[in-house]
């Protein structure tokens, strides 16, 4: 699975980015009160629509290409995904800003060495599910195959109370596997904006690449 690969930790601040060695700790409590106060983020679990999210601006080219999605419902991406195993049949159904032919949506999802190739509507591009019941996440593994054409910051988001919300804005995304652990234990003492449905310009992240 996603959580059993060695990976290196990267914690990225407000105006800055810090690589870090795999034996670091993960950021305190305070550092992520002080990183996160200044984000539109929603503190959510669960919910029927889960998706992530990027500006066009973000594009270095005409598509975001992801080779493999998949959520989890423990923070470190590890055990069974959350929302059925992806396999067929589905839980859900794929939903996406839009897609090139022949490399839709539900590709994101199977693992099976297809791609999803999707383009920008309305400013953003973004793929996600759409279960048939309430699912738990609190870790996103993103896998983009094409340097030309990944990206480096997105936005996790969850249907909540009739609105798209953010719940994690992931910065310094790479080509290869990204492990997005959405640790909201930090937010619990911090106000709760109302959210944006365009992803922060300027996002906080605490993600494995490898």
């Amino acid at each position: 699975t996603a959580g059993s690969v060695s990976a290196s930790r990267v914690s990225g601040t407000v105006g800055a980015t810090t690589l870090h060695p795999p034996s670091t700790l993960k950021l305190s409590v305070e550092e992520q009160k002080r990183f996160l106060q200044d984000q539109s983020i929603t503190k959510v679990t669960s919910a029927t629509k889960w998706r992530v999210i990027t500006h066009e601006d973000n594009l270095p080219g005409q598509y975001w290409v992801i080779q493999f999605l998949r959520y989890y419902r423990d923070q470190d991406c590890a055990g069974a995904p959350s929302g059925g195993n992806y396999i067929g049949p589905y839980d859900g159904t794929a939903i996406h800003s839009a897609s090139e032919v022949n490399f839709p949506a539900i590709n994101a999802f199977k693992n099976t060495g297809f791609k999803w190739k999707g383009l920008p509507v309305d400013g953003n591009v973004f793929v996600g599910m759409e279960y048939n019941s309430m699912v738990e996440v609190r870790c996103v593994y993103l896998d983009q195959p094409v340097d030309a054409q990944s990206i480096t910051t997105a936005t996790v988001q969850a249907y909540h109370e009739g609105k798209w919300v953010n719940v994690w804005n992931a910065d310094v995304l790479q080509v290869g596997g990204n492990i997005i652990s959405m640790d909201h234990s930090s937010l619990a003492d911090a106000p709760n904006p109302s959210p944006s449905d365009v992803p922060s310009s300027s996002p906080t992240s605490q993600i494995q690449n490898f």
